[in-house]
């Protein structure tokens, strides 16, 4: 019985404690993990649908170099990363004033986002 007592371990209280502990760390792991690639997703869908924007007003800026633009709203859609941007532009004003060009873009991953770029060109 003395043999026995003299042994050094762990009793199975102490390793049942430590494997709950390390459960626990490693769920709120687990949620942070995806967490983050939730918030990649969502940035990685923002750059894109800023980009698909900033090419409207890029074309808008083009045609007013051609011809002068006039006061006019158009929708389109385009599928990049599978995922679908709808983007509205408008322009407000016309030949010989200031003209503002806006493109709105709207998209859905786990939510609906909507971002707006404006811009300001002479004619």
């Amino acid at each position: 019985m003395n043999r026995f007592k003299s042994l050094d371990g762990f009793t199975l209280i102490e390793v049942l404690i430590a494997i709950a502990i390390l459960s626990i760390g490693l769920l709120a792991l687990a949620g942070m993990s995806t967490t983050a690639i939730k918030f990649t997703n969502y940035s990685k869908n923002k750059t894109t649908a800023v980009t698909v924007a900033q090419d409207r007003i890029e074309e808008l800026k083009r045609q007013a170099l051609i011809s002068a633009l006039v006061s006019s709203t158009a929708t389109d859609t385009t599928i990049k990363n599978d995922v679908s941007f709808t983007r509205t532009a408008s322009v407000t004003g016309g030949a010989n004033q200031l003209t503002r060009l806006e493109v709105t873009i709207t998209w859905s991953d786990y939510k609906s986002h909507t971002a707006i770029l404006a811009t300001l060109i002479r004619q």
